[in-house]
């Protein structure tokens, strides 16, 4: 009985040890990254939000544009099905409405049940209607899918985390439970997250090397958003260090060869943002003009910043972490 007790613990550490907690992210355009997971044994491909707080995918039903050629819930071939409540979201570009539910999740070689969710019959989104995505993955502070993986006893951390990649460039990684060493250097600094969101406190922004000039700025750290938003003063602060730069009807543009360097300061640490990450290649040009990703808006650091870091999202300490990337590994 002994010797089959050992074999037991011995097994279950090798099966343990063999699971996959991460899967690889793809990106569109650098301004979405999204991956596949499962509901109910059904594969769908979503964007990965941490500033919001509901996972939902098309229903069978959804007759919007935004569900053309997009993976759809059937609820008769999923019967681990729980129906519950109709739900509502409404985000800065859209809104999504339907039916609410709860079935088995599955990321990657992590399964848990009761997963709440929503099934959208209802999309107005027009992002989504261009995008290779179809639903989101609201990883927000108010969503549960963390937690219960570690409830159910799959990992024992209620953590997430990203390295965002480059296209044609680095590989995309989520994380679930676990960070990744291989694809950081350095330590992690941690800042609290504040409000039961993961909104932080940033010490202050530099433009060539010169402080902007504010202190302790709420931001909310967005996987789901593309630019960085700032307050319309800071925003005009920024923009006139930059030669050349111009607002035309609220929206900033400046030199699409800009080498004006802007960085973020957060808890001590200053962390760079390429040059690349300041433009949006994908908005049309004028005259070597190109559309800036720091913008006018609630305070936001979106993907513009987070590309430039490896980052974590700590539920059970009330944080968000951030560490230089491994620039050596590429996949």
């Amino acid at each position: 009985m002994y010797l089959y007790i050992i074999h037991f613990l011995i097994t279950f550490m090798i099966f343990v040890d063999a699971l996959n907690y991460s899967i690889q992210m793809y990106s569109n355009h650098e301004l979405s990254y999204y991956g596949p997971i499962q509901l109910g044994g059904q594969t769908f491909n979503v964007l990965f939000d941490s500033g919001s707080d509901v996972l939902w995918v098309p229903a069978t039903t959804c007759n919007s544009s935004e569900c053309n050629g997009k993976s759809r819930y059937d609820i008769t071939k999923d019967l681990s099905f729980i129906k519950n409540t109709s739900f509502a979201i409404f985000y800065g570009s859209g809104k999504v409405s339907g039916s609410g539910g709860y079935s088995n999740l599955t990321i990657s070689d992590l399964t848990i049940m009761n997963q709440y969710f929503g099934i959208a019959n209802l999309i107005d989104f027009p992002q989504m209607a261009f995008a290779p995505w179809g639903g989101i993955f609201g990883l927000g502070r108010g969503q549960s899918t963390l937690t219960l993986f570690k409830q159910q006893g799959l990992v024992n951390s209620s953590q997430m985390a990203f390295k965002f990649g480059r296209d044609n460039e680095t590989v995309s990684h989520f994380t679930i439970g676990i960070t990744e060493p291989s694809l950081y250097v350095g330590t992690i600094t941690w800042s609290t997250s504040i409000n039961s969101s993961w909104r932080i406190t940033l010490d202050d922004i530099f433009v060539n090397n010169t402080p902007i000039g504010f202190q302790n700025i709420l931001t909310l750290i967005d996987t789901g958003t593309s630019y960085i938003y700032v307050s319309t003063d800071n925003a005009t602060k920024i923009y006139n260090q930059i030669p050349n730069s111009q607002n035309i009807n609220g929206s900033y543009y400046l030199p699409c060869n800009n080498q004006i360097p802007i960085s973020v300061k957060i808890n001590g640490v200053t962390w760079n943002i390429e040059n690349r990450d300041l433009i949006d290649n994908t908005a049309s040009k004028d005259n070597g003009t190109c559309k800036g990703t720091i913008q006018i808006g609630d305070w936001i650091l979106g993907l513009s910043f987070l590309k430039n870091v490896y980052s974590i999202f700590d539920v059970d300490n009330s944080r968000i972490g951030f560490a230089a990337l491994n620039t050596n590994v590429t996949t």
